[in-house]
């Protein structure tokens, strides 16, 4: 009989560290909420045998962005966010629309006051999702949309804030955003 230890291969062993890398990084019980553990080990394998993993697409870009944000930053190197006016660098700040870009008629896009600069380190993607609002030109966070206690910190954080970009002719495009994500009063 041939006593012969059978070697793992080599994208057996490499699946595996990028498994645990993975699962170690981001947590398994996240993992876990989206698949089970053998699909995201299938995942990792169907991965690691492609030969390319970048592909070319064709999309579409928004031309008023640039414009928008020559308005906001000129030559600036450091602004502040509109929600909540902690001071960055001006590639760590989004030109936000107040009102979401395809909900917006083209005189809308071009309007230099659906626009305000907000942080990418939280406030741009909770503004976006409904988290927050601004009313009276104070931050208010919609408090039936918080799940995990990390964003209620956040939220917490900001509430109150001033917006110094809330104004007469920025007031539509805020309210737009309340009644958008159903924000009651």
């Amino acid at each position: 009989m041939n006593n012969i230890i059978s070697q793992p291969s080599i994208n057996s062993i490499a699946n595996e560290y990028y498994y645990d890398k993975i699962k170690n990084r981001i947590g398994l019980d996240l993992v876990d909420s989206f698949a089970l553990e053998s699909d995201f080990k299938n995942a990792i394998v169907d991965i690691s045998d492609m030969k390319e993993t970048d592909i070319k697409i064709k999309g579409h870009r928004r031309l008023e962005q640039g414009y928008l944000r020559r308005h906001l930053f000129s030559r600036k190197k450091i602004d502040s966010c509109g929600i909540c006016n902690t001071e960055y660098p001006v590639e760590f700040l989004s030109v936000a629309n107040t009102k979401k870009c395809f909900k917006c008629a083209q005189d809308v896009k071009l309007d230099l006051n659906v626009v305000i600069p907000m942080c990418k380190f939280g406030c741009d993607e909770i503004y976006e999702r409904g988290y927050i609002f601004v009313e009276d030109g104070n931050v208010k966070i919609k408090k039936e949309s918080i799940k995990l206690n990390q964003i209620s910190s956040y939220c917490d954080s900001i509430n109150e804030k001033h917006c110094k970009y809330y104004n007469n002719d920025t007031l539509d495009y805020f309210n737009w955003h309340k009644s958008f994500h159903k924000i009651n009063d």
